[in-house]
């Protein structure tokens, strides 16, 4: 590895272990450029960070890798198995100081799933990406949109299915989340904008599931007009 990498490796494992996760998760995006320039050595890096341990390190190794796929062709599998390992190994704690990035990671794993027609490989990782994040059963998070289009791709819907059944009480976004965390990071502008394009394609892709699958829309609806109210709301809030 070279110097660069080498530093980001100790400054990951310096702050985890101090326990000093808001300092590593308000510099680690600053790293992002490094780890994408870096995308060859990727691996290396991995070699030397442990996922519960090191959790946000490597998130951001993971982000990297996903935002370099184009450059670097990377064999599905690995990604898919690398994604499945950080989502059953990764802990928890230290991933709610870095929710914006992982949402960012598995909209990009979507995608590239979606490009390698392989959305069927990525429906647990995400049932289990959502579980692991939400903060509540009942919290719709942008992620609830990705895993319904994998779901829709594939004409899979038995582990999305519950997600859909479920009555939505609360709304994680990046707008709310990065306002939460005081995170003004410019790499998460467009996701913050984005949050109203995966709240409605949750329900659009939703809708869709339950009408191949003979469901009833009323609670679908009835849900979508009162998660109507509190996006606006929780939007004026942040302009405040």
């Amino acid at each position: 590895m070279g110097s660069a990498l080498e530093n980001y490796v100790n400054q990951v494992r310096t702050l985890s272990a101090a326990g000093s996760y808001r300092e590593l998760a308000d510099e680690l995006p600053e790293s992002l450029s490094l780890l994408v320039r870096n995308w060859s050595i990727l691996d290396n890096v991995l070699e030397t960070l442990d996922m519960q341990q090191h959790t946000l390190g490597v998130l951001y190794v993971l982000l990297g890798k996903l935002h370099s796929v184009a450059s670097s062709n990377p064999e599905p599998t690995q990604i898919i198995q690398l994604m499945r390992d950080f989502v059953q190994r990764s802990n928890a704690e230290q991933l709610r100081f870095a929710v914006c990035p992982f949402y960012e990671t598995c909209h990009l794993f979507t995608d590239f799933l979606v490009q390698k027609n392989l959305s069927i490989l990525g429906i647990k990782v995400l049932s289990r990406a959502i579980e692991q994040i939400r903060q509540l059963d009942t919290q719709l998070t942008p992620i609830h949109a990705d895993l319904c289009q994998l779901s829709l791709k594939a004409k899979h819907f038995n582990v999305v299915l519950p997600f859909l059944d479920t009555d939505i009480t609360d709304i994680s976004t990046v707008a709310a989340e990065c306002k939460n965390q005081q995170q003004q990071q410019p790499q998460h502008t467009l996701d913050a904008n984005n949050d109203a394009k995966y709240f409605l394609l949750y329900y659009y892709y939703g809708g869709i599931e339950n009408l191949m699958n003979n469901l009833p829309l009323t609670i679908t609806l009835a849900t979508f007009f009162s998660l109507s109210t509190i996006i606006i709301y929780q939007s004026v809030e942040i302009l405040n």
